[in-house]
């Protein structure tokens, strides 16, 4: 899988158009999935956080909470802790 390659795509979406906030939910959750991928799961984290922050009505962000727990599978497979809540 090329994760760098879909990643780059996903975070040049904001750079290219700032102005059309209807494409950053995707991605947001496209970003996440990524990284989720490259088990970046603190990046992956904070993308699900700022999707569900900024944009709570979107089908992104209704998905988010199957997708996060995918990342604490993982994470709980590695031994890694959960995250303290902000």
């Amino acid at each position: 899988v090329r994760y760098e390659e879909a990643l780059l795509s996903f975070l040049r979406i904001p750079a290219i158009f700032p102005m059309q906030r209807m494409y950053l939910p995707q991605a947001l959750y496209g970003s996440a999935r990524t990284y989720l991928g490259m088990q970046d799961l603190d990046r992956a984290r904070r993308a699900l956080k700022e999707l569900s922050a900024q944009f709570p009505a979107t089908p992104e962000a209704k998905s988010a909470p199957e997708l996060s727990a995918r990342i604490e599978k993982l994470a709980s497979l590695r031994g890694e802790s959960q995250p303290v809540k902000e």
